[in-house]
């Protein structure tokens, strides 16, 4: 009977524990999945022939240096996969970009670091576009031609 007791008070135990850890966050929210709408800072630093400029963009709320931040926080939101790092490849397929760009900080409360150099794989040509896409291509070819 004792032994009962004891597994019964484990498993009352465990349970409460598991529901404490399911309760309030402090801010009154009461889901601890990531919250897509997390403040975010990036650096966008893109080298051209003629100069290296850095951009800053912000989300939540919407701001900085980048062109069109709001639509280019819109876009990364609707695509975050475009800021995940490229793994190491050894193939070359030649000129991806005039414009290498480099994008460091963070996005909705993950780490940043990805280089797209302006040679490259076909992987990296498609980051690359998917990227300019998700940046805003008229505001990233704006942004480009600062630097050619």
């Amino acid at each position: 009977m004792t032994t009962t007791r004891v597994l019964l008070g484990a498993a009352a135990t465990a349970l409460l524990l598991g529901l404490a850890a399911c309760g309030d966050d402090g801010d009154g929210s009461t889901d601890r999945a990531r919250d897509v709408t997390a403040a975010s800072s990036l650096s966008i630093t893109l080298q051209g022939p003629r100069s290296t400029r850095a951009f800053t963009l912000r989300c939540e709320p919407d701001g900085g240096t980048w062109p069109d931040a709001a639509a280019a926080c819109e876009g990364l939101r609707a695509a975050p996969e475009v800021l995940e790092p490229i793994g190491i490849e050894t193939r070359d397929l030649g000129v991806i970009t005039d414009v290498p760009v480099t994008i460091t900080g963070e996005f909705d409360g993950r780490a940043v670091n990805l280089a797209i150099p302006a040679r490259g794989s076909s992987t990296r040509r498609v980051r690359f576009g998917q990227l300019r896409e998700a940046l805003g291509a008229e505001a990233f070819d704006d942004a480009a031609a600062s630097v050619q």
